[in-house]
Formats: C-alpha cells, structure tokens, sequence
C-alpha cells in the first residue's frame, strides 16, 4: 500500500469503509490513515494552486495594459460578447412583434374601472338596499364612499362571502369587467376559503391585486422576448433592467452613468439564483412575473413617480445601493487592481475566516480565467449564496463545492478536508474540540437516508443546513456552533429560506 499514490490509497479507503454501520471512524489505525490521506489531498492541491498561480503570473504579463490615469472605476475582466445569429432586419421584426404581443395582453390588465365594479359588486352582494343595479348593468348609487370600503377591507364575520354570494359576485362582476373573466373560478374559492367555506372580501380584493401585479409585470417584460419562446436570456433581462431603472427617480443619473455596466449584472444574478436552478442561462417569463423576486424588483424600480422608502433600501437587492456596496466590495478585495480575484483575494471576504479549501473549490467549481481568477459577475453569485445560505439554491450552490469527488454526497473523506482546517483554526483562538466528534456531529444533524452519504436533499430537508454549510466554511461559525451546543437550554432553530 505505500507504493500507492494518496488517490489510490482514498479510493481503496472508502471501498473498504462503504459498507460500514458506524458512523465514525472506530480505530486509532483508520484515524491515522484517514488523516494522512487528507493531508496528502490537500499537499497536492496546494501544489497544483502554486502552479496556476505560476500560470497567471505568465499570462498577465503577456496581456497586460497600462490603465488610463484619473479613471473612477477600475476595468473589471469583460466576457466577449456572443454575436447574434439575427439580423438587425430580423431583430428589429421580432422586437416589433414582442411589442405588440405586450399590447395583447395589456387588454388583461385588471384597470381601476374594473376594480372599482368589483370594490362595488362586492357591497352590492352584501347589502342589496344599498344601491341595488338597475336593469343595464351599472350601479345605481355611484362610487363608494369611505365608510364603505372601510366595512368591505374589515375582517369581522360580515365581511364572509358564502359560496353562493361568490358566485353571485362573479356573475355581477364580469358582464362589466372583461379583465376579470375567469379569475374568480371555484378553483380561487377553494383556495380562498376558511373554516366555515366562507371567503373574505379582503382575501378576494388582495389576490385580485396580486393576479393583477403578475399581469402587469408579464406586460413589462414581454417585449425583451423577441424569440417569442416565453423565456428571458440574461442579455435580455439586463436590457429590461436598465430601461426600467433609467425610468424610475430611485436612480440617480450620475449613478446610472458610472455604473451602467454593473447595475444590470448585479440585478440579474439574484433573478437567476433563484429562477434557474439548472443553469439554463434563461428564465421562463411568466415565472419571473409571479415570483418573490419580482415582486422586490418592482419595489426598486416603480413607476416614475414614486420613491422606495428609506428603510427598505438597505434591505432590497436591486436598489442602487447594493450595486455600490458589491462595486466598493469587490475593488477592496481586487488588490492587484487587475479587474480579477484570485483565491488568496477573495480569502479577505468580509471577515476573513472562510476556509481556504472553501475558497480552493469555488474557483475549481465556477468559470475562471488565466486559469484561477474570478470576474464581477462569479462574485456576485459568491455573495447571493453566503447571503441567502437557508435557501436552496445556495445549499445547492454549497453542496457542489462541499462535494470534492463530485459523486452526488458527501462522505466521511469530505467532511475530513473541510473540518480539519475549521477545528485547526479555532484552536488557535483556545477552543478545544475533536474533529472526530465534530464529524459526528454533522451526520447527526444531516440524518442521511443512507449511512455515510449526505446528499443535498439531506441538507436541505435537515432544516440546518445552513449550519453545516457554515461549520465546514466559517472558522467564527464553529466557534459560535460550539458555544451554542454548551448551553443545555438552548436548541438549535430550523432554518427558514
């Protein structure tokens, strides 16, 4: 066995520990050769790091410019921009038929006509001396007053529709009010309704006013798809980011001017965290108009006149704030001023204590360039996943890093090379602990369906994934998972997200 090289010796280790019904590593002899075994992986890959960093020493100085002096933002790496297969004849047709299939469906957009009919069916159905209809159709007592709505937007029991008033309300509403053809279905009842088979009219005027948003917004994005497939590319969705923020007064034009290239990348990466899971490079539209995601969008970029208030604008992705945050972010990190981050840069992200097999994976599972150098656009993924580590797409994003061999789990040999280091490094800080307990730890907090292997479905169903995630990566992580377990009154909380 010691004629073997450390892959061959990994491999034969886990071939004859498979099977095995502890979930620790039992022996002193095992203990010594698994811990050797992980050295050797990691002596060879700080090897392989030093060879790439050779690489790019090479090949800057091979392409490197002179950077124009007094510039205010550095020039960061650019992608060569694919050609389109269109021509500008073709694309000019396309973009005419996108528009007009936008004017299509605006004629679905539920208006403040068809609101206000159905603000005053609604009192109609609940109080028939209260204006009763005439024999065309139209109410006879005018707009409601204030007092009115005040009755409609309480919840007490008065409010409760039965089902036959709903249907009642259906047949009043949408003879005058064809934006509302076929929306209020039974369908909507049923997933309207609470105990009693009642319905609110306050539930009934807010899903309207949802529905009514996803419309709205699928107006919106409808004419940036001139493949007319349903479907957004990120090249498309960044022309309809900046069109929307150089209309709206949240965004200044000094902003829009110094940042342009930016703003749009930083605006449609969280679109595609979320929305693309599969990294199809595109996002069905009807899907962006009805998610979450939207939603915090068009809070950003409303229509001209309005304003995002103060406070949510520390909070809110896509204002212009979060692209200055990441902008000032990434030029502190980028030391060399070269527009680019290499892993000992990005060892310096926020406090400094990722782990550097961590960072080691992130290059070696995204698209670098001169062989290990990340651009603007990887960084903002970078910091989607370590903002949002509840959710599932940064467990996944996680996992495929966490996943060293890339066979769809995580073993006892990878939980090793990311612990060893965490556990190394707070006992510099005085913390005492056994990374063997540690390892533990984490198969008793993943609860794997099968012995040993931790897929990402056990991660996200275990409801601390983040946790894990964080013990692997975060050395101040560990140290506060340590603190935590000593305190017999505390449990440890699910994760939302």
């Amino acid at each position: 066995r010691q004629s073997m090289g450390w892959a061959d010796l990994l491999q034969d280790y886990v071939q004859e520990h498979q099977s095995s019904s502890s979930k620790s590593i039992t022996t002193v002899d095992e203990e010594a050769e698994m811990d050797a075994l992980t050295r050797d992986y990691i002596a060879e890959k700080e090897k392989e790091d030093e060879r790439k960093r050779h690489e790019i020493g090479r090949a800057k100085s091979r392409t490197s410019t002179s950077a124009s002096d007094g510039l205010r933002i550095p020039s960061f790496y650019k992608r060569k921009k694919k050609t389109e297969d269109l021509s500008e004849d073709d694309l000019v047709k396309k973009e005419r038929l996108a528009y007009e299939a936008s004017l299509q469906f605006k004629k679905h957009v539920i208006d403040g006509r068809a609101i206000e009919n159905l603000k005053n069916a609604l009192k109609m159905v609940k109080d028939r001396e209260h204006g009763g209809m005439n024999m065309e159709g139209e109410f006879g007592s005018g707009d409601i007053s204030t007092d009115d709505l005040d009755y409609l937007i309480n919840t007490d029991g008065e409010t409760d529709l039965t089902y036959d008033e709903y249907v009642k309300l259906r047949e009043v509403v949408e003879p005058m009010s064809p934006p509302l053809n076929g929306v209020l279905t039974d369908e909507v009842f049923a997933q309207l309704h609470k105990d009693g088979f009642l319905v609110s009219a306050d539930s009934i005027l807010q899903y309207i006013d949802k529905l009514n948003g996803v419309r709205q917004s699928t107006v919106d994005l409808l004419p940036y798809d001139v493949t007319g497939d349903g479907y957004l590319t990120e090249q498309q969705l960044e022309r309809f980011l900046l069109d929307k923020a150089t209309e709206s007064r949240n965004f200044t034009q000094a902003f829009l001017a110094d940042y342009e290239q930016f703003y749009p990348v930083v605006a449609h990466k969280k679109i595609f965290f979320f929305l693309d899971p599969n990294k199809r490079m595109k996002v069905k539209l009807t899907e962006l108009a009805a998610s979450p995601v939207m939603m915090e969008l068009k809070k950003a970029l409303p229509v001209p006149r309005t304003r995002i208030e103060e406070a949510e604008q520390d909070s809110n992705w896509f204002y212009q704030g979060n692209t200055l945050r990441l902008y000032d972010e990434y030029s502190a990190l980028d030391r060399d001023g070269d527009g680019l981050l290499s892993p000992e840069e990005l060892l310096f992200f926020r406090q400094g204590s990722l782990n550097p097999e961590f960072i080691r994976g992130v290059f070696e599972r995204s698209e670098t360039f001169f062989g290990s150098l990340i651009d603007f656009r990887t960084f903002v993924d970078f910091v989607l996943a370590m903002e949002n580590k509840s959710s599932v797409p940064a467990l996944r994003y996680f996992f495929r890093i966490l996943d060293i061999n890339s066979r769809g789990y995580l073993t006892t040999f990878d939980l090793n090379v990311f612990l060893r280091w965490t556990v190394d490094r707070v006992k510099q800080e005085g913390v005492q602990m056994v990374l063997e307990d540690l390892i533990e730890q984490i198969y008793d907090l993943a609860k794997p369906k099968e012995e040993l292997k931790i897929t990402v479905d056990d991660l996200i169903s275990s409801g601390v994934g983040a946790t894990m995630v964080q013990i692997m990566i975060d050395w101040r992580a560990l140290i506060a998972f340590e603190y935590a377990e000593k305190m017999p009154s505390e449990i440890l909380p699910r994760e939302s997200g």
